[in-house]
This record gives structure tokens, C-alpha cells and sequence, in this order.
């Protein structure tokens, strides 16, 4: 998650959380960024996070990270604005008037806040990148290897036993998922909709898989 927080204090902040039983995968990212740190993100949920907020790490360390490595989802729109923010606070901007409204008119797009159309066009205009690391990575963070077994058919003695990877993603994002499907070499993306019309897409809305 890229952020920028408003309250005593202008914070610039990248976080990645997990369940604490993952907490070795923050500690490796720690490892390889060289710099934030790892503390308690919600007690409730059992979760960790690693965060780095030193304005010197962000723009040494994890920007250039991302733009030698883009992320290839909508979320690269945040981080694009995210980039920005901090150029600006390193630049000063978050102590005067003028500069502080800039970095709050870069945050009222992030996430949900972000228009349907603006996302999904991103996509559209995006050429993706499709490697191992990448699909193993992406697969990490968002797959489900599941094995659904369904009662007997009529006529028949035993169960039927299906074995699927899927990957959820909002319907915004559903060409990268195609992406993905072609590196495979197969699958399919349910619901069935046209994934390249925007109207299409927006009338599913909800989350597609693959």
C-alpha cells in the first residue's frame, strides 16, 4: 500500500501487511529494501506489517524499486501518485499551504476513490509483462489453489473432484487477469463478459476470476 497521511504531521508511508504467521516474508522484504521496520498492524486480525517511512528510503530505495519493476494492475496508478507526493514533501511542499493541498489532490484518487473508467482504460492502454517471477509473485499475493469435491451425479456412484487455481480481481483489472490466463496457455475468466469493452466490464463490477 502507497499512502499519504494528514494530521499533526504529513507522512509518506509504504506498507505490505500479513498474517503474523507469515511473518518471515516481511522480514525478507526488510532484508531487501535495507531500511523500515516491522511492528503490530492489527491485534485483532493477528497481523503484522512491515512499513517504511523515512522520506530518504522512499526515494532511494522503494520508488526506484517500482519504476524499475512497474506494477502492472490499476495499483500502479496509486503509486504513480505516490512517486509524486513524496518528490513534492522532499521538495518541501508539505510545509507550505499551496503545497499541501497539491499532495491532498494527488490522494483523493486512491483506491475505491479512483474513477471505474480511469482504471480499467489504464489497462487498456498498458502493455503487459508476463515472466515467472512475476505470475509466482502475483500468484502469492492473490491466488487460491482449490479442490472442490461435488456430490454424485445422477446415475453415477462417486463424487466429482475439481482441482483449480484462481485468482480474484476486481472487474477494472480483468485484462491483466487475461494476461495472465494467455501465460498459462489456457483457463478461462468467470464471468464470461467481452473484457474489452469498458461497458461490459462495468456491468459486472464485482470480482472476476480466473
Amino acid at each position: 500500500m502507497f499512502g499519504v497521511y494528514f494530521s499533526n504531521q504529513t507522512v509518506a508511508k509504504f506498507k505490505v501487511t500479513a498474517h503474523a504467521c507469515n511473518r518471515g516474508v516481511l522480514l525478507a522484504l526488510q532484508s531487501f529494501f535495507g531500511c523500515g521496520r516491522i511492528a503490530i498492524d492489527n491485534r485483532r486480525d493477528n497481523t503484522l506489517k512491515f512499513v517504511v517511512t523515512r522520506q530518504s528510503d522512499l526515494l532511494n530505495k522503494v520508488i526506484p524499486h517500482f519504476q524499475a519493476f512497474p506494477l502492472q494492475g490499476s495499483k500502479a496508478l496509486n503509486f504513480l501518485d505516490f512517486a509524486e507526493a513524496v518528490k513534492l514533501m522532499v521538495e518541501g511542499a508539505h510545509l507550505t499551504t499551496a503545497g499541501l493541498e497539491q499532495l491532498r489532490l494527488l490522494t483523493l484518487n486512491k483506491n475505491k476513490k479512483r474513477s471505474y473508467e480511469s482504471k480499467y482504460n489504464y489497462l487498456s492502454a498498458h502493455k503487459f509483462i508476463m515472466n515467472a517471477e512475476y505470475v509466482r509473485g502475483f500468484v502469492d499475493g492473490e491466488g487460491h489453489f482449490a479442490v472442490e469435491i461435488n456430490k454424485p451425479q445422477e446415475g453415477r456412484n462417486h463424487p466429482t473432484i475439481g482441482c483449480s487455481l484462481q485468482i480474484a480481481q476486481a472487474s477494472h483489472d480483468v485484462l491483466l487477469l487475461n494476461s495472465i490466463m494467455e501465460y498459462f496457455g489456457g483457463t478461462r475468466i468467470k464471468p464470461a463478459f467481452d473484457i474489452h469493452s469498458l461497458i461490459a466490464a462495468q456491468g459486472v463490477r464485482n470480482v472476476v476470476r480466473l
